[in-house]
C-alpha cells in the first residue's frame, strides 16, 4: 500500500479498529498538530540529535511514520514532509521506524546525524484495505475470492489500455489481446466461459460507476487499485450484471497535506519483432513456373514431374515479365509499415486539508501504429474531490471527461497479396494503381495518397459519481450516489474513387453517430457495530435504479459530387447505399442487502442477497433473486497457533451463491419485423416480413458457483499466497432453437441448455532477499480452467453446425485432420481419394475409403487450458529492475496468414516450403495455376497457440533525496522499459503472433522501447 497512491474511505469511528487505512488517517492527523516540528512522544535525556526523512519505495514522504529509539520509549513522528527530529541517547543508537501497511525497519545510526529511510510495503499486505463493492474491507476479513492489484503495478508497463497491463498478474483473469492496432481493448474472461450465445465479458465498475462502452479512456496513471471479484459470494452484490465476474477500478484520491504536484512523461518507439517473410521476385517467378507446370500436368492427366518446368517467359504475363527483367522486387510489407511511437504527458496535483481533499489530473496520450495510417490520440481530465461539509455530512465528486480520435487502418492482407513485380510508385512518387493490369488487385499503397482513405472514430465521453453521505447515528450512515454517463461517438468513413477498395469506381462515404446516455441513482444505508469485544457487524443495504439509452443513426452513399467533401456533405451523393437508425432503452431496479459478521476476529460470515428487475424481460419474468453466503476461518487466530513462529497467516474461505444474466437486447421478447424491397408491375414495392418471433417466456440465465480457498503466509510474511478451487453451473442458457421453415422463422431464442466449469488458482509472493540496500521480491500465479457443455436444447445431442458438443469446452475447433502431403509413391492411393501427389492429405478417420464430414474431429479448444504469470522486482541503491512475463497454454487458434495462402500465382504468398517433384515437402501443397486455393487448404491454418511472452522489462533509477533537496523536488525517477521484448512459441509460426488469435489484424504485437521520467514536487 502506497500512502499517496490509495484512496481513503471515511467511515464511522467504530470500524476504524478493523481497518488499517483509518489508522493511517489517525496518524496523519497527529502529524498535522505541528507541521513544522515533529512531536516527541516521550522525552528522554538528550545526548545527540538526529534528523531525517522517511519515504516510501517510490520516494514519497510518509507523514505520521513512527520513529522509536530501540530499547526505549523515546520516539517521535514525521511531519507532512516525512521529516523528523529526535534526541537519542547515543550516536550509535538504533532507530525502529514503522508505518501502517509497511514493514518495520531498524536503522543503526553508526554516528550519522542525518538519515534518509525508505520503508517497503509488507510482503503479504495482510492488512491492506480492498474494495469489495459498495464498501471496503480489510484483506484479512475478506471471505470471497477477490484479487487485488495496485495501480503502481498496472502503470509500470505504460500500456495505452490499463487492462493490457493486467495480463499475467491476476489469477483467474485471462486477458486476450485481439489486435495490435492503437486504441483497441483486450478481451477479458474471469474463470472461463459460461454462455454460448452472448458475451462473457465481466462488469467494469469505475469509482462505483457501472461502465458502458470501452475502457480505453481510463488513464493507467489515475488508477489506485483494481480488484477482481471472481466467485458468486463476492459478485452477487452486483446481481445480474455480475454473472461474468466484476472488475472494480478505484482511482486516486487526495490526501490531507500541502499540494503535491506530479509530472510523468515517456516516449517510446515500436517495431514489429518478426514480419511475415513473403516471396521475393525470384521466389514468386519460381512459384508461377511450378504452378503452371502443375496445371498442365493435371489437364493432361500426367503424373507430377513428367513435364519440365516451363520457361520464365511463358510463365509470366507481358507486364510481369517486363517488370521482372527491369529488376522490380517490391517488399510491400516494408512499404506499408513503419516504426510506431508512443508519447504520454500526465500532470497531477493532490492535497487539501481536513475539510477538503482533491486530486486532479490532466493527461495526453498519442500513439502511432505500425501501419502508416493507424494512430490513436486521447485527452483525459479527471477530478476527485472529497469535502467534509460538517462533522456528519461528507460530499464528493469523481468525474472524468475524455476526447479521443482513432484512425483505423489495417492493410496487412492486401500488402501480403501484392506480387513483388508491382512497381509501387511512379516517377513522381505517387502510388501506382494497377501497373500489372490485374483489374482487381490494386496497389494498397494507393490508399495512402492524401485524400484517398479515411476511417476515423471520434469520441467524447463524460462520467461521474456525485455522492453525499450523512452520519445519522454512531455506526449508521446513509450515502446517495448520482452517476450520470454520456458518450458521443462518430464513425467517419471515406474511400475515394482511386482508392484500393473502389478500383476506379464511384467514391463512397458513410457517417454513423451513436449517442449513449445513462444514469444510476443509488441509495445506500450502512450500519457498523461492535458488541463487546467479540462480535462485529457491518451491514449494507441498497436501493438503486438505472436507465440507459442508445441512439444510432447511419448513412452510406456513393458517387460524391467532389471527393474533397469526403463524408461531410452526403446529401450531394448520386446514390444512397444504406441507411439505418435505432433507439434502445433499458432500465434496472435493484434491492440489495449484505451482512458481514465477525466473531473474535477469526470466524467471519458474509450473507448477500440482491433482487434485480430488468425492463428487457416480460411481465412475470422481470425479477430475479440472487443470494450468496461465504465463511472464513482465520486459523492463525486460534490458540494452538499462538506460540509458533512458522505461520504468519492462515485463513480458510468458502462460498456458495447464485448470479443471473439477461444479456439479450432490449425488445427481444417482443419479436420484430423487417422491411424488404421488391417490384410490382415494374414499379418499386415495399413491404414487411417477420424477422424474430416473440417469446414472452424468456428469463434469467442463472449461474451457481462454489469456491473454497486457503490464504497463507510464512516466515513473517516473506512467503505468502493463496489456493482456490471452484465449480460453477449455468442453467436456463439462452440459445436459438432452430424452427421449421414452414413457421416463417428460422429460429427462436429460448432458455434451453446448461454449461459448467471448474478450475484451480494458485498465487505465491515471496521476499527472496532483503537487506539494508538490496531487496528482491517475486510474484507468481497459475490458473487452470475447464468448461464444458452439459445440455443443449433440453437434450444431450451435439449441435455440430454451431460447433457445440456435449461434454466438450464451449469453444472448440471441429474439422478434418491434416496428415501431410501426398507423395509420388502414393499416386494410386491419392487417386482413390480424388487427389494427386502434391495435394493435401487428409486423415481417413473411419477408414471407409472416402473423405467426408464423418472424418472430422475436435482438434482443440479456443481458450487456454491454463494461464500463468511471473513478476520479479529487484531494488538496490535507488535502482529498480522489474521483469514480468505471462503464458497461455493448451489451446489452438487459426493463423490468418496461413488461411490466406493461395499459392496459385496470381497473388504473392508466404515463403513456404511447398511441395514440388524436386522438393517432396510434407508441409505445404503444390502450387497449381488452375486452383485459386489448394484443395482442403483450411486444415493448414490450425496452429498451437501456446506461448510464453516476456511482457515487460523495466530498469529505473530514483535520484537520491539529497540531490532532490538541492533541485527542490520530492522525487525524481528515470526509467527505460521494453514492452513485448521476447515471445516463445512451441513451433515456428512464420511470423504469426498466437496471442492475437484469428482476427483480421494479425500482425505481431510490436516490440516497444520506452524512456520515461517521473517528477514529484
Amino acid at each position: 500500500m502506497k500512502h499517496f497512491k490509495n484512496p481513503v474511505f471515511w467511515m464511522s469511528a467504530s470500524i476504524c479498529r478493523y481497518q488499517n487505512l483509518f489508522l493511517l488517517l489517525f496518524t496523519l492527523c497527529i502529524g498535522i498538530i505541528n507541521p513544522l516540528h515533529a512531536k516527541n512522544i516521550v522525552q528522554q535525556p538528550q545526548e545527540t540529535t538526529v534528523t531525517g526523512t522517511v519515504l516510501d519505495a517510490e520516494g514519497f514522504p510518509l507523514p505520521g511514520a513512527t520513529i522509536i529509539e530501540k530499547g526505549t520509549q523515546n520516539g517521535t513522528q514525521t511531519d507532512f514532509d516525512g521529516k523528523f527530529q529526535l534526541s537519542v541517547s547515543s550516536q550509535n543508537a538504533t532507530l525502529a521506524v514503522s508505518f501502517v501497511g509497511f514493514s518495520t525497519k531498524e536503522v543503526p545510526l553508526n554516528g550519522q546525524s542525518n538519515v534518509s529511510i525508505t520503508l517497503e510495503t509488507d510482503a503479504a499486505a495482510l492488512d491492506e484495505v480492498v474494495v469489495i463493492g459498495y464498501g471496503t474491507q480489510k484483506k484479512t476479513d475478506v471471505t470471497g475470492a477477490i484479487s487485488s492489484i495496485s495501480g503502481d503495478d498496472i502503470n509500470s508497463t505504460k500500456e495505452g489500455n490499463a487492462f493490457n497491463a493486467m495480463a499475467g498478474k491476476v489469477a483467474g483473469l485471462d486477458v486476450g489481446v485481439t489486435s495490435a492496432s492503437p486504441g483497441t481493448s483486450p478481451s477479458l474472461l474471469i474463470r472461463g466461459r459460461s454462455s454460448l450465445n452472448f458475451s462473457n465479458e465481466p462488469l467494469i465498475v469505475v469509482d462505483g460507476i457501472p461502465m458502458e462502452g470501452s475502457l480505453n479512456d481510463i488513464n493507467s496513471a489515475d488508477i489506485a487499485s483494481v480488484e477482481v471479484l471472481k466467485d458468486a459470494s463476492s459478485t452477487a452484490i452486483y446481481g445480474a450484471r455480475g454473472a461474468n465476474g466484476v472488475i472494480l477500478v478505484t482511482t486516486k484520491r487526495g490526501q490531507a497535506g500541502k499540494a503535491k504536484f506530479t509530472f510523468d512523461t515517456y516516449y517510446g518507439f515500436a517495431e514489429v519483432p518478426e514480419n511475415y517473410q513473403l516471396l521475393d521476385a525470384d521466389g514468386y517467378v519460381n512459384l508461377r513456373r511450378e504452378a503452371r507446370r502443375a496445371g498442365q500436368e493435371e489437364e493432361q492427366g500426367l503424373v507430377p514431374g513428367t513435364l519440365p518446368l516451363p520457361s520464365v517467359e511463358s510463365s509470366l504475363e507481358p507486364l510481369q515479365l517486363e517488370a521482372y527483367q527491369n529488376g522490380v522486387d517490391t517488399d510491400f510489407i516494408d512499404l506499408g509499415t513503419r516504426s510506431g511511437q508512443q508519447i504520454n504527458y500526465q500532470l497531477g496535483v493532490s492535497g487539501g486539508s481536513e475539510k477538503i481533499r482533491y486530486n486532479l489530473s490532466l493527461s495526453y496520450f498519442d500513439q502511432d501504429g505500425v501501419y502508416n495510417l493507424a494512430d490513436y490520440e486521447r485527452y483525459t481530465f479527471r477530478t476527485n474531490l472529497d469535502i467534509n461539509a460538517t462533522d456528519k455530512l461528507k460530499v464528493g465528486l469523481s468525474q472524468q471527461a475524455n476526447f479521443s480520435k482513432k484512425n483505423n487502418y489495417n492493410p496487412l492482407a492486401s500488402l501480403m497479396n501484392q506480387p513483388p513485380l508491382v512497381t509501387p510508385f511512379d516517377e513522381d512518387g505517387v502510388a501506382t494503381l494497377d501497373p500489372l493490369a490485374d483489374g482487381l488487385n490494386w496497389n494498397p499503397l494507393s490508399n495512402e495518397t492524401p485524400g484517398n482513405y479515411i476511417d476515423e472514430d471520434i469520441s467524447y465521453r463524460y462520467f461521474a459519481n456525485i455522492f453525499a453521505s450523512y452520519q445519522i447515528l454512531d455506526g449508521l450512515k446513509y450515502t446517495l450516489n448520482v452517476q450520470p454517463q454520456f458518450e458521443s461517438i462518430t464513425y467517419n468513413d471515406f474511400r475515394a474513387s482511386m482508392s484500393q477498395s473502389r478500383t476506379g469506381g464511384l467514391s463512397q462515404a458513410s457517417k454513423e453517430t451513436r449517442v449513449n446516455t445513462a444514469y444510476t441513482i443509488e441509495n445506500i444505508l450502512n450500519y457498523t457495530k461492535v458488541f463487546g469485544q467479540d462480535h462485529s457487524v457491518d451491514a449494507t443495504f441498497l436501493y438503486s435504479f438505472q436507465e440507459t439509452k442508445r441512439d444510432r443513426l447511419y448513412l452510406q452513399v456513393s458517387g460524391l459530387a467532389n471527393d474533397s467533401q469526403t463524408f461531410n456533405n452526403l446529401s450531394d451523393a448520386s446514390q444512397v447505399d444504406n441507411r439505418d437508425s435505432s433507439l434502445e432503452t433499458e432500465g434496472w431496479v435493484s434491492y440489495m442487502g449484505r451482512v458481514n459478521y465477525g466473531y473474535k476476529n477469526k470466524y467471519l460470515l458474509t450473507l448477500t442477497g440482491r433482487y434485480d428487475g430488468s425492463s428487457k424481460l416480460s411481465k412475470g419474468k422481470k425479477w430475479g433473486f440472487f443470494p450468496s453466503a461465504s465463511f472464513a476461518w482465520r486459523i492463525i487466530q486460534e490458540d494452538f497457533l499462538k506460540n509458533q513462529s512458522v505461520l504468519s497467516d492462515l485463513k480458510l474461505r468458502t462460498g456458495y451463491g447464485q448470479v443471473g444474466r439477461n444479456p439479450i437486447a432490449p425488445y427481444s421478447t417482443f419479436g420484430s419485423i423487417k422491411r424488404f424491397e421488391n417490384s410490382f408491375g415494374g414499379n418499386p414495392a415495399y413491404g414487411f416480413q417477420p424477422e424474430d418471433i416473440a417469446n414472452p417466456d424468456l428469463k434469467w440465465e442463472t449461474t451457481t458457483t462454489f469456491d473454497i480457498g486457503l490464504d497463507y503466509a510464512f516466515a513473517k510474511n516473506r512467503i505468502a499466497g493463496s489456493i482456490d478451487f471452484y465449480t460453477g453451473k449455468t442453467t436456463d442458457l439462452l440459445l436459438n432453437r432452430v424452427l421449421p421453415a414452414t413457421s416463417g422463422y428460422s429460429s427462436i431464442l429460448q432458455n434451453v441448455g446448461e454449461t459448467k466449469n471448474s478450475g484451480i488458482e494458485l498465487t505465491l509472493s515471496t521476499v527472496n532477499i532483503e537487506t539494508d540496500k538490496f531487496r528482491w521480491t517475486t510474484d507468481f500465479n497459475f490458473s487452470a480452467n475447464k468448461s464444458e457443455i452439459v445440455k443443449l436444447l433440453d437434450s444431450e445431442t451435439d449441435d455440430v453446425g454451431n460447433g457445440w458438443f456435449i461434454g466438450q469446452p464451449l469453444s472448440v475447433y471441429y474439422d478434418r485432420v491434416f496428415d501431410g502431403i501426398w507423395q509420388l509413391n502414393e499416386n494410386d492411393a491419392a487417386n482413390s481419394y480424388g487427389r494427386r501427389p502434391g495435394d493435401i492429405k487428409l486423415a481417413d478417420l473411419n477408414n471407409d475409403g472416402a473423405l467426408n464430414d464423418d472424418d472430422r474431429k475436435i482438434l482443440g479448444q479456443l481458450d487456454p487450458k491454463w494461464i500463468g504469470g511471473f513478476t520479479s522486482k529487484m531494488e538496490y541503491a535507488g535502482f529498480d529492475f522489474v521483469v514480468s512475463l505471462y503464458t497461455r497454454q493448451g489451446h489452438l487458434t487459426r493463423s490468418r496468414a496461413l488461411e490466406n495462402v493461395t499459392i496459385f500465382g496470381r497473388n504473392n504468398d508466404l515463403d513456404l516450403n511447398y511441395w514440388s517433384p524436386e522438393n517432396p515437402s510434407n508441409e505445404y501443397p503444390r502450387p497449381n495455376i488452375n486452383r485459386e486455393r489448394p484443395l482442403d487448404n483450411g486444415v493448414l491454418s490450425y496452429v498451437d497457440a501456446s506461448f510464453v511472452r516476456v511482457r515487460n522489462i523495466t530498469l529505473g533509477y530514483t535520484v537520491n533525496q539529497n540531490v532532490n533537496k538541492i533541485l527542490g523536488l520530492d522525487r525524481l525517477r528515470f526509467y527505460a522499459s521494453a514492452q513485448n521484448p521476447f515471445l516463445f512459441t512451441k513451433t515456428d509460426l512464420k511470423g504469426f503472433d498466437p496471442e492475437l488469435g484469428s482476427g483480421d489484424d494479425f500482425i505481431a504485437s510490436p516490440r516497444t522501447i520506452l524512456f520515461g521520467l517521473n517528477v514529484a514536487f
